[in-house]
């Protein structure tokens, strides 16, 4: 039987951040999206990342946003969108309504 699975994962911002500020060799250095290709290879596994716009600045820190992603993974994220997608969930965590 050929098994596949799908699913999301809300509230993501923490992995682009990373990314920006430590511009490793892959996104896939990163220990989340690494553990999701694994589990693509392994599985089959597609998912969908919902992102927040923003840290949140009760976090304390340097706050980030999307803006502020380095296009020079786009290629490596455009490689595997058949299996990694992503979708906006919200401004930021705790948004001012």
């Amino acid at each position: 039987m050929n098994k596949k699975a799908f699913f999301f994962i809300d509230d993501v911002i923490w992995p682009f951040r990373d990314i920006s500020r430590l511009r490793p060799a892959s996104i896939f250095d990163h220990p989340f999206l690494g553990m999701l290709k694994n589990m693509n290879r392994q599985y089959g596994l597609k998912v969908q990342l919902n992102l927040f716009f923003s840290t949140d600045p009760s976090y304390g820190g340097e706050n980030f946003d999307l803006t502020q992603m380095t296009d020079q993974y786009r290629e490596e994220f455009q490689e595997n969108a058949s299996w990694l997608r992503f979708a906006f969930h919200a401004e930021r965590e705790f948004p001012g309504y």
